[in-house]
């Protein structure tokens, strides 16, 4: 023998030695990541957002809510969520519906002076100016309802109504729509009146958990439990009422250093300095032609001396809190917690300060991960992830602030590149056997000759596995032809026998053609025409033989037609 040769035969069984150690070990060799097997990962065709005012995170351990601690369970928890500021319904409902920030949808409080009429704007207040994820969705063609989400009527749904659990039922079992919003104010109006630790809050908790389970017993009986998304969330907590007074107060530390304010629209004058807005914190809105910078400035310091309060001057509305101040106020005095702008009553709730901004987050279902804790996100998050479970894709309206959590996301965004496939049947999914480093399964469809699918061939102790890509179009389609290209390279893909299976869905397939994919180099195409259509959803092509080599695709097209023979 070669000495040369058995060198070379020594090295060989000692790589592969080395090759089935760091398999068996699960090691990454040289650093390159091999990816295991890849599922499909299906987005929500349907989404229910619920809406429940004023319900503190807290509230599922203090209470018995069953049906929330499951789905919490099961989706995708946000451990620190919070609200816009000010803490209050009006805003954050607007911002959870539009994804927008105040400074942007223009909805700064649940009440709001007008400067330039000297009185109160008429309420409620409703003149956002950002998009609603409704419109967002009817420009995409899905349809969308809202039961008692004010922020929404006559703003893109198909259907408004105010109505009980058994509307928001009925509604989503008989129309199914894209999107359904409820909104559930039972928590709000039960803290306001007895405190959020209280019997009453507890009756109330176990009462929308039931509502929840209603709206999931809906889901199932239309059949669409399996492709829905259930996005919980709450617009801002609530405190009990029981703070301290600031002392001094706010009144009494203004009118000694010299300044006049009002509360009451009908007696302000022509010198009146200050209107003073009060929901949980103070918001002061400076009268036109009252202040100076200077004078401004003598303002601040005399309230920033004020014990256990926050002043936010304007800089810091709008840098901070994203708020326009010529809207909120251009002052805001904020008690710390444990206190309050006048003392407490000792008994019922209150919110509107920055300590009210936990909120209630999460998303449970189709199309996130399940037992996932997300460590942070905001009430503005909640649209542009919803858009993108949705398959909504950018760009958005630029109201849109949020981003997407795409941490909890259970489809790898990498799944994103099918958007670019070639053929008359684009898939909308793909999974996989395995791919080697960054040359995800995508790749394989995703319109580009230069980029492709790399297998992995790590061996097992049973041998090689086979190597396959699976193909979801969205939705049975006749199948007449697929095509495969080689990558832009000199070593050819193949010779390999090939399997076309298809079928409605990945448990249910069958085999419907069989061959050699001959030697293929350079972007040289070879297309599998069937004897004739296949009606099918799931594609799925199959290398059967215990390989050694990698497989290499650059690019596979679907045709609902036949092609030109192969020469």
């Amino acid at each position: 023998m070669d000495p040369k040769r058995g060198e070379r035969l020594r090295v060989t069984r000692a790589f592969l030695i080395f090759v089935l150690a760091i398999a068996a070990a699960g090691v990454r060799a040289y650093g390159v990541q091999a990816g295991g097997p890849v599922d499909f990962s299906p987005r929500p065709e349907h989404v229910v957002m619920i809406m429940l005012d004023g319900f503190r995170p807290d509230y599922l351990i203090m209470y018995d809510a069953p049906i929330l601690r499951d789905m919490v369970r099961d989706g995708a928890w946000v451990a620190e969520a919070k609200g816009v500021f000010p803490s209050m319904t009006t805003p954050n409902q607007t911002s959870f519906v539009t994804g927008a920030y105040p400074a942007t949808h223009g909805i700064p409080n649940n009440g709001q002076f007008d400067r330039s009429t000297r009185h109160m704007k008429p309420g409620p207040l409703r003149e956002n100016r950002a998009a609603t994820i409704a419109e967002i969705l009817a420009a995409a063609g899905k349809s969308s309802i809202a039961v008692n989400h004010f922020m929404l009527e006559n703003r893109g749904v198909d259907i408004y109504v105010n109505g009980d659990i058994q509307v928001a039922c009925a509604l989503l079992e008989s129309r199914r729509p894209a999107l359904l919003v409820y909104y559930q104010a039972l928590t709000d109006s039960v803290g306001h009146q007895y405190g959020p630790f209280s019997e009453e809050m507890r009756a109330a908790v176990a009462r929308v958990d039931r509502e929840i389970g209603s709206l999931r017993e809906a889901a199932q009986r239309a059949g669409i439990l399996e492709r829905t998304l259930f996005v919980i969330a709450s617009d801002h907590g609530m405190s009990l009422n029981d703070g301290a007074g600031l002392s001094p107060g706010i009144g009494e530390t203004l009118t000694r250093a010299g300044f006049t304010y009002t509360q009451d629209e009908r007696a302000l004058k022509e010198d009146t300095d200050i209107f003073w807005l009060q929901y949980g914190s103070a918001f002061l809105y400076l009268l036109p032609g009252r202040f100076t910078a200077d004078r401004y400035e003598q303002l601040l310091q005399v309230l920033r001396a004020l014990p256990h309060a926050m002043v936010l001057d304007r800089e810091t509305l709008r840098r901070d809190y994203r708020v326009d101040p010529e809207a909120l106020g251009d002052v805001v005095v904020v008690p710390e917690e444990g206190y309050a702008i006048a003392g407490g009553s000792g008994s019922g709730g209150l919110h509107g300060r920055p300590a009210e901004s936990r909120i209630f987050l999460l998303f449970s279902g189709v199309g996130v991960k399940a037992g996932t804790v997300w460590p942070r996100a905001s009430i503005v998050d909640v649209v542009p992830t919803v858009l993108a479970l949705l398959g909504v894709d950018p760009p958005w309206p630029s109201t849109v602030e949020g981003r997407v959590l795409s941490g909890i996301l259970a489809r790898p965004v990498w799944k994103d590149e099918l958007r670019g496939a070639e053929g008359d049947l684009i898939p909308v999914d793909i999974a996989a056997s395995g791919y080697y480093a960054v040359n995800y399964p995508s790749l394989a469809a995703d319109g580009k000759l230069g980029t492709f699918w790399v297998s992995t061939v790590f061996p097992s102790p049973d041998g090689y596995q086979p190597q396959f890509l699976a193909f979801d179009l969205g939705e049975i389609r006749p199948i007449r032809r697929v095509e495969l290209v080689a990558r832009n390279y000199q070593d050819p893909v193949g010779p390999k026998a090939f399997e076309v299976w298809v079928g409605p869905g990945p448990e249910a397939l069958e085999r419907v053609a069989a061959g050699d994919l001959p030697p293929l180099t350079r972007g040289q195409a070879y297309s599998i025409t069937l004897p004739q259509a296949v009606e099918a959803r799931v594609v799925k092509l199959v290398f059967p033989s215990a390989y050694t080599r990698f497989v290499q695709i650059a690019e596979i097209r679907f045709w609902s037609g036949g092609g030109a023979a192969n020469e």
